[in-house]
């Protein structure tokens, strides 16, 4: 594995766990709040699904992944835009990660490398 690669890794370590802890973090408050539901559940495990599949190098998993990221920060800056500027920062910062560590070259290199030990 060259050092791009190898720099990729990193960055896809750091936006799988960015996300997950995202994730749990969220499903707690829902659960704590006494509202959460089934549906939320299985949105946490077609994340996990996702994950993986990113891992192991595809194609659809990674554009699926940068189109969720991409909507949800349209979508944080929708909603706060009108509230507090503070919000926006919080919620759109830890996005606006997740996007730029998924779209760096070196994440790409990373994945094609997967790719080609997985045989795709």
């Amino acid at each position: 594995m060259v050092s791009i690669e190898k720099r990729g890794r990193i960055y896809l370590s750091a936006f799988t766990a960015v996300l997950i802890f995202g994730d749990l973090a969220i499903k707690a408050l829902f659960v704590i709040a006494g509202s959460l539901r089934w549906t939320q559940a299985a949105g946490t495990a077609v994340t996990l699904l996702s994950l993986w599949f990113l891992w192991r190098g595809s194609k659809i998993a990674y554009w699926y992944l940068v189109v969720c990221m991409l909507a949800a920060l349209i979508y944080v800056i929708w909603v706060t835009a009108a509230t507090k500027i503070a919000a926006l920062v919080w919620i759109a910062v830890p996005v606006v990660f997740l996007l730029l560590t998924a779209l760096a070259p070196a994440t790409r290199q990373f994945l094609t490398a997967q790719r080609r030990a997985a045989g795709g």
